[in-house]
């Protein structure tokens, strides 16, 4: 009836071996319920500065305070005033804009 696998198998080892794989599942499924969800990553904000002379660019960290078009320091460069021109959030660990 099952093949050449299953030949000479009672149905009392078949039933056994079904009501194992069930358990297992319902095991696997309801550790899976009451798992804590996997917290999410918070992304991190960073500011865009860029030099009102030479072009510039200069990322870094989000500091209180920061908003767009204020004057932040002197460029590295040219020592030209380095203006915030954007402020975002991007995805931890992404290195490029």
């Amino acid at each position: 009836m099952f093949g050449p696998v299953m030949a000479g198998q009672s149905p009392l080892n078949l039933n056994m071996l079904l009501m194992g794989l069930l358990m297992a599942a319902l095991l696997f499924f309801l550790f899976r319920m009451f798992m804590p969800p996997s917290k999410p990553q918070e992304p991190e904000v960073v500011t865009v500065l860029e030099c009102a002379k030479c072009r510039l660019k200069e990322i870094r960290m989000f500091k209180r305070g920061d908003y767009v078009f204020k004057e932040d320091g002197p460029c590295k460069r040219c020592g030209g005033p380095m203006v915030i021109t954007k402020i975002f959030a991007r995805p931890r660990g992404k290195v490029r804009l």
